[in-house]
């Protein structure tokens, strides 16, 4: 019998031509007329190949920086690193833009060979450090392992941070709306400069270049938000009432959040501002929840549990496997489901991909996707595993 191992394949690099198209057909006339992509910093000036990240606060950023390569002087394209789950969806297409699948929040060492090709091709690599969308407008937490990677390959780093872009769809809201997105393109970290840099120092650019906050960018610059359905869908984040202290009862409608239980109303105006309510903006509401969980999880009273759908990704396609429930405690996340338990210990997640009812758990075969019946209850797992992350943080830095 042959022990001859199998060579591994190569990833796919992006068809330019395909790009070219795109940018064409769709993106010239998308980037001007609906996401109003104003850049900041000289794209022509970037050092080829390189790795470049971005803050990701909606899909305008990955087709904003699609944008950025092919309007250069030289256009080149890029390759991307995006979630196994979307080739549930495109997965035809992805193969041929040559975008690299990984599983969310997961260790994966034949990724690493496969960025070293892409640049070893001359290609940038592009990849979105907050691993998800923005809940909030806010970063979501970057880990330090970015840096390490940047160090590791001794590639040239290029920061894109995109401001507006939570605002031209928010991941709770049904429908894009028009609005200026300001595109702020720098080199921070030369080639020249790795090898004296620490893996800290350049952690530390990364953080500072992609912090953004779109509540106070469209405050600032006196951007008008319009739709019918302004808030519709943000009862998903903000699910407890800040008067009675209700949960999963808040409604969303037009641009009002109601609260079933008390009948608390709130506005939002066109700034994103909210009227009627202890909160005046998203972020301090969605905070408070926070704050409130991190208190139940620190004294070791929190346990939530909730019935899902179970479907789990086979051959890119997401197949129906029955009821579950899924539960976070002190120990860590449980799946049940058809007489099999799936256990994620503690720690093991930092914090979780979720959309609207759905939370995607991966595991070292497979992706599942389980479908809650309230959006809620997705963001409550969401937060309380940030919160059980936060206070293990906390305790290492105390006992250093």
């Amino acid at each position: 019998m042959s022990t001859r191992k199998t060579k591994r394949k190569a990833p796919n690099l992006c068809s330019a031509k395909l790009l070219r198209m795109l940018y064409n057909v769709y993106g010239k006339r998308h980037f001007s007329k609906v996401a109003q992509l104003n850049i900041v910093g000289d794209i022509n000036n970037l050092p080829i190949p390189c790795i470049v990240v971005a803050n990701h606060a909606s899909f305008a950023d990955v087709g904003g920086v699609a944008m950025l390569f092919q309007m250069r002087n030289t256009p080149v394209a890029p390759s991307f690193i995006a979630s196994q789950t979307q080739y549930a969806h495109f997965g035809n297409v992805l193969n041929k833009l040559g975008v690299l699948p990984k599983k969310q929040f997961t260790v994966d060492t034949s990724l690493v060979r496969d960025i070293k090709y892409v640049l070893e091709k001359g290609r940038p690599l592009v990849l979105y450090p907050e691993a998800k969308l923005s809940v909030t407008g806010k970063p979501n937490p970057i880990k330090k392992g970015i840096a390490k990677l940047v160090k590791l390959l001794k590639a040239p780093l290029v920061t894109v941070r995109f401001d507006g872009s939570y605002l031209y769809q928010p991941r709770w809201a049904k429908d894009k709306r028009s609005v200026p997105i300001t595109v702020t393109v720098k080199r921070a970290v030369e080639l020249d400069e790795i090898a004296a840099l620490s893996v800290d120092d350049i952690y530390k650019r990364i953080l500072e270049n992609l912090s953004y906050d779109d509540y106070k960018y469209q405050r600032d610059n006196k951007i008008k938000v319009t739709s019918p359905t302004l808030v519709e869908g943000l009862h998903s984040l903000l699910y407890t009432c800040p008067v009675c202290g209700t949960k999963y009862v808040m409604r969303s409608h037009g641009n009002t959040l109601s609260c079933a239980a008390c009948g608390t109303t709130c506005q939002m105006d066109e700034y994103g501002k909210l009227h009627g309510n202890k909160f005046d903006s998203v972020p301090q509401w969605y905070e408070w929840q926070c704050a409130e969980l991190y208190q139940k999880v620190k004294q070791g009273s929190f346990c939530h549990s909730a019935q899902c759908a179970v479907t789990v990704l086979k051959n890119n396609k997401f197949v129906t496997c029955g009821k579950g429930i899924l539960t976070l405690d002190d120990s860590g996340l449980t799946l049940s489901y058809n007489d099999q338990k799936v256990v994620y210990k503690r720690g093991m997640f930092y914090t979780l991909s979720f959309d609207g009812n759905a939370i995607y758990l991966p595991s070292e075969n497979t992706v599942y996707k389980l479908l809650f019946p309230d959006t809620g209850l997705t963001t409550v797992f969401n937060i309380g595993v940030e919160q059980y992350a936060k206070i293990d943080e906390d305790a290492i830095e105390q006992n250093v």
